[in-house]
């Protein structure tokens, strides 16, 4: 068998094979050790990413728990607000009732 026509295929990428099995072999191996090492890394990435959503799910807890004291006191305040808005308009009525007198 003699070297591959280029002109066939001149986009062709032609790979070399390894020509035993034990390269082969190796080959492989590299690439297995290779994957399971991204694997390790992407999985590392992963667990800090969830340690750092983690944190920031407490800190929107805490906010949502400061806000909601909040709004529990801004709701206070405008109940009383309104009570002494009809206490003021019920003495308006009263003032306009006796000046009418």
């Amino acid at each position: 068998m003699g070297a591959p026509d280029r002109t066939a295929h001149p986009n062709a990428v032609i790979i070399d094979f390894p020509d035993t099995e034990d390269n082969r072999l190796r080959r492989a191996l590299r690439d297995l050790e290779a994957a399971m090492q991204d694997q390790r890394d992407a999985v590392h990435g992963l667990r800090s990413n969830l340690a750092e959503l983690g944190t920031a799910v407490g800190r929107l807890g805490t906010s949502t728990a400061a806000l909601d004291a909040g709004l529990a006191e801004a709701a206070a305040r405008v109940a009383e607000a309104g009570d002494a808005a009809r206490t003021l308009g019920a003495t308006a009525e009263t003032l306009e009732e006796v000046t009418r007198r």
